[in-house]
């Protein structure tokens, strides 16, 4: 999934703006959903070469090596995709990590290879699919699952004290 942080209008805190939900079975076969502006749903399949690198890359390391640590940051927002990858293998166990879009690290290679893939292939009108409702449902639990997630490995600021101002700026 790739995702954005946005602050809701009228309710107080972060929500995640999923850009791309992406469900790839072990035979490359893949459904997703993707927001241009609307959600466009997609079906299509992809080489089983990129499932195979990140297999290879991922399956004897442990969650450790794929978290992110981070120091003394509050809370980490950023304008640009998030990627957030789980993977459940065959022998039940699942790993999940995220990092950014524009990340050098050699360990996202793969995965950030299987990304650029998915958005070339939703270019394609050819793969537009109706609404997909099994997909709707497990964007939202991943969703729920993300925020969690994401709140456990880089907490949330406190809240503002009502008395403070808050003044917001261009960049």
């Amino acid at each position: 999934m790739s995702y954005l942080y946005t602050l809701p209008m009228y309710t107080f805190g972060l929500q995640i703006k999923p850009l791309l939900y992406a469900k790839i079975d072990e035979s490359g076969d893949v459904q997703m959903e993707k927001d241009n502006g609307k959600l466009v749903y997609y079906a299509f399949n992809i080489e089983e070469d990129y499932l195979n690198n990140i297999e290879n890359d991922t399956k004897n390391t442990s969650v450790d090596r794929y978290q992110k640590n981070p120091d003394s940051v509050k809370l980490c927002i950023c304008d640009y995709p998030i990627i957030r990858v789980e993977i459940d293998y065959k022998n039940g166990k699942t790993l999940s990590f995220n990092f950014d879009e524009n990340d050098p690290s050699e360990k996202f290679k793969s995965s950030r290879s299987l990304f650029k893939e998915l958005m070339r292939k939703s270019k394609s009108h050819d793969n537009r699919i109706k609404k997909i409702k099994s997909i709707i449902d497990e964007r939202k639990e991943f969703v729920n699952f993300t925020m969690n997630k994401d709140t456990l490995e880089l907490p949330l600021p406190v809240r503002p004290n009502k008395k403070v101002d808050i003044k917001f700026t261009k960049p």
